[in-house]
C-alpha cells in the first residue's frame, strides 16, 4: 500500500501544476493572480461573519493595505490598456 502512495504521489503534484500553468497560459499572469488576492478575501469574510472569528487592529490594518495595493495595481492596469 505504501508504494502504491509513493507511486501516485508524483502524478498528483504534477498534474495540478500542469493545470495552473495551462490556466495562467489561458487566462494571463493579472487574473491568475487577483485570484490569490480574491480567495483569502472570502476566506477572511467566511471565518470573520459566519464562524464569529476574532479579527484584531493589526489584521484589519494589514487588510487595508493589501487592498491598497491591488487597486493599485488595478488602476495601472486600466490606464495602460
Amino acid at each position: 500500500m505504501l508504494m502504491f502512495l509513493i507511486f501516485i504521489a508524483g502524478p498528483m503534484t504534477v498534474i495540478p501544476l500542469f493545470l495552473y500553468v495551462r490556466g495562467v497560459e489561458l487566462a494571463g499572469l493579472g487574473p491568475a493572480a487577483m485570484t490569490f488576492f480574491i480567495a483569502p478575501t472570502g476566506q477572511f469574510l467566511l471565518g470573520y461573519f459566519y464562524y464569529n472569528e476574532p479579527f484584531s487592529t493589526h489584521k484589519f490594518i494589514s487588510f487595508i493595505l493589501i487592498w491598497f495595493a491591488v487597486l493599485i495595481y488595478l488602476r495601472d492596469l486600466y490606464e495602460n490598456n
